[in-house]
């Protein structure tokens, strides 16, 4: 779904590319070898999604750029008129959703990136997900709580169990949460990641 959320982002942009593709970038090293660094138990981690951009702008050079903002969800209205104004001004974002234990799982029942492609004029958001539940989420307007909520990362027990070790930090109660915006992309996520962006 991260591979697959920058290339819809891209294909909004006007740029003719393709999931595979894109997962190629976060797959193989500069040289064409398999390189599991940016591998997670279930899908690609953060920092693949950042190292894939940095890969098209560099090796590619698309004509975009990427901002990181950093959401503290301990507070996470002191970012809320940032993100508005960055969509507002034609960004588009990637997010990673659930599954946490008081996340409402309206985007996905486990960790999903997804893309926030727009926002209406009562500053609700419109997402494009890669996933069965998204295909009925097409035109349907989010508000600013309910993206926090499926954002929030605090791991369910059974998960931290099973990701403890496997990720920087395994130990801490939450994890990283990005928004990418391209024309500029950004990324957001919460005061305990491992790598801030937004």
């Amino acid at each position: 779904c991260g591979p697959t959320s920058i290339a819809n982002i891209l294909i909004n942009y006007g740029f003719e590319v393709n999931p595979i593709d894109i997962a190629k970038r976060i797959l193989f090293d500069k040289n064409g070898n398999f390189d599991t660094t940016y591998l997670r138990n279930k899908g690609i981690n953060d920092k693949g999604i950042v190292y894939c951009i940095e890969r098209l702008i560099e090796e590619d050079k698309l004509n975009i750029t990427y901002e990181i903002v950093k959401i503290d969800f301990s507070d996470p209205n002191i970012q809320k008129q940032k993100v508005i104004d960055l969509i507002r001004k034609g960004n588009m974002a990637i997010i990673h959703v659930g599954p946490s234990e008081t996340s409402p799982l309206t985007f996905s029942k486990n960790g999903h990136y997804l893309v926030i492609s727009d926002i209406d004029e009562k500053d609700n958001f419109y997402v494009i997900n890669s996933n069965k539940i998204g295909d009925e989420q097409l035109g349907i307007p989010f508000d600013y709580d309910t993206i926090i909520k499926n954002s929030e990362a605090k791991w369910r027990e059974k998960d931290r169990k099973k990701i403890k070790g496997l990720v920087s930090g395994g130990n801490l109660p939450y994890h990283a949460q990005y928004i990418i915006g391209i024309k500029k992309i950004f990324i957001w996520n919460n005061s305990f990641a491992m790598y801030h962006i937004w």
